[in-house]
């Protein structure tokens, strides 16, 4: 990564990666993904979350809408107490765990416009498509290259089309033509979304030119569960504004609702720092594409760099020539000794490689920086992938937690139990209880042919 660290990680509730995390990268943010969390919670909380409505949308505003961490608090208490869910093991869990992945916790952190790893999976479902556990190494980054030469011709056409076609604007505002010109199409329309929302809400003026509070108009706040106020703190010398949904730090636009406050304090026009690259979408590709570009050529320079060994094991030897693809359309022929020790055909093989062992077909390779010379049953042989790694398994010192159970899985579980045990009843009426009845009634004709009055006749 080029020696700078993430700011920003999102991952699932894995406990490896979570310690790898704080061991590698200690200044980073890191947390859970919600959609993964909130749809366990789905399956778990399936009957409470369908046969109660109003828990349900409870549950959903207490989770994504909080303003400030007092409020959730406050509202996780009064939801369990309305609704009598304290009996539930997976709010439990969450109530534990809801620094890693409520928004609230986060909302001044800088995760724009992602709080899932919605986008980390789609890009490991692009290398997903083509490179698989046993491919090797010299595919991979082929692969990658070819990929990252993808992307980076559909950014380069979206900054074409940016430069060539520009947005309509909804608004007359100095602000929207602003962001037009600074945003690429894609982040622009998200800007201009905001710009459209401004009807919905009004102003409050709490103290003149300082203090104002947004909020929306009765007709459009009546479905919503808990409409809320949102305080805008203005500073017109340093043109700051700060809003409780602290939106700007979050996503790197501003809110819809500092936006209403500039349309209440008539100025349409705000400094260029107020748009910020927000992601790698919001910015021109040129430097993205020239950091891309020296990565891929250190990558092949350490791997033209890998030491090749002949495989002379056991007094086995390998075949008389290997072709390897070094990358760019660079091949070389790798010659090899067909018996050990004979020193003299590897000196005159030496002799006449361009590089070390490689009797090169293409002059490009000339320019190629040398490979390592190795001597002997040393010589070049070919690439070695790297070793398998074990598969990730739990740590050793977190102790194994019991999985919690969806309640339909226990009534399916109870069904399947249900009907062996009829099953079993069944084939214990027709076969086992006649068959016991048999051999009482022989037993008993027997002992009576068997038994004798008494003048010991039998009966």
């Amino acid at each position: 990564m080029g020696g700078k660290a993430p700011v920003s990680i999102i991952t699932d509730q894995d406990a490896a990666m979570r310690a790898a995390i704080e061991l590698e990268f200690p200044d980073a943010i890191h947390r859970n993904c919600l959609f993964h969390i909130v749809s366990k919670a789905e399956i778990l909380l399936g009957p409470a979350l369908s046969g109660n409505e109003k828990f349900a949308r409870d549950f959903y505003d207490i989770v994504y809408n909080p303003l400030t961490i007092e409020e959730f608090e406050r509202l996780w208490q009064y939801m369990l107490n309305k609704h009598k869910v304290h009996h539930l093991k997976y709010l439990k869990a969450m109530y534990e765990n809801r620094k890693k992945f409520i928004p609230v916790y986060f909302k001044d952190k800088f995760f724009p416009f992602i709080c899932s790893t919605s986008r980390s999976e789609g890009t490991n479902a692009i290398f997903k498509d083509n490179v698989g556990p046993t491919s090797s190494l010299i595919l991979f980054v082929q692969e990658f290259d070819r990929i990252v030469k993808n992307i980076d011709e559909k950014g380069n056409l979206r900054d074409k089309n940016k430069a060539q076609e520009k947005a309509l604007l909804h608004s007359t505002y100095t602000f929207e033509r602003q962001a037009r010109d600074c945003y690429n199409t894609q982040i622009f329309y998200r800007f201009q979304q905001l710009v459209k929302a401004t009807g919905r809400y009004q102003v409050d003026e709490v103290e003149k030119d300082r203090v104002y509070m947004i909020y929306k108009s009765e007709e459009h706040a009546k479905h919503e569960v808990r409409p809320r106020k949102y305080l805008v703190l203005v500073d017109l010398i340093q043109e700051n504004y700060t809003c409780i949904c602290a939106r700007f730090q979050k996503d790197g636009i501003l809110c819809v609702h500092v936006l209403r406050t500039l349309i209440q304090l008539n100025k349409h026009t705000i400094l260029s720092n107020k748009f910020i690259g927000v992601a790698s979408d919001a910015c021109l590709s040129l430097e993205r594409t020239n950091y891309m570009i020296g990565e891929l050529d250190r990558i092949h320079s350490e791997i033209r760099n890998i030491v090749f060994k002949q495989g002379s094991i056991n007094g086995n030897t390998m075949g008389p020539k290997h072709q390897l693809n070094i990358g760019n359309g660079v091949a070389c022929q790798v010659g090899v000794s067909p018996t050990q020790g004979n020193s003299q055909e590897m000196n005159d093989m030496s002799s006449r490689s361009t590089i070390s062992g490689c009797n090169v077909t293409d002059t490009s390779c000339v320019d190629r920086p040398p490979l390592q010379t190795v001597s002997g049953c040393d010589a070049l042989d070919s690439l070695k992938n790297p070793d398998v790694v074990p598969r990730k398994g739990r740590p050793k010192n977190i102790q194994k937690s019991r999985r919690l159970m969806p309640t339909g899985e226990h009534v399916r579980k109870k069904k399947r139990l249900h009907a062996v045990f009829a099953v079993l009843m069944t084939i214990t009426k027709r076969h086992v209880v006649p068959l016991v009845l048999k051999d009482k009634a022989v037993e008993i004709k027997t002992n009576a042919k068997n038994s004798t009055d008494n003048t010991g006749k039998v009966v």
